[in-house]
């Protein structure tokens, strides 16, 4: 929303679960950067351990929108992966 040439952001309810989990995803992400010295079988498991998270995080999110909007189609992820 713009106020007084502004934008304002309100934080919805079901963005919660992204603020409160996304911090600590992207520093474990950030991990597996070459020079942090993981090695290869090491970085992948990191990396499936951020991935299932950030997973659990969107389904969060999409059970909150589904009981705030119960009229919104949201398709499952297994979709398009």
């Amino acid at each position: 929303m713009l106020i007084d040439g502004r934008i304002q952001i309100k934080l919805e309810k079901w963005l919660v679960p992204i603020v409160e989990k996304y911090p600590a995803l992207e520093k474990r992400y950030r991990m597996l950067e070459p020079e942090k010295g993981h090695h290869n079988e090491g970085r992948k498991r990191v990396l499936e351990g951020v991935r299932s998270d950030w997973l659990a995080t969107v389904d969060k999110v999409r059970t909150r929108i589904l009981l705030l909007n119960k009229d919104i189609f949201i398709p499952e992820l297994a979709l398009y992966g």
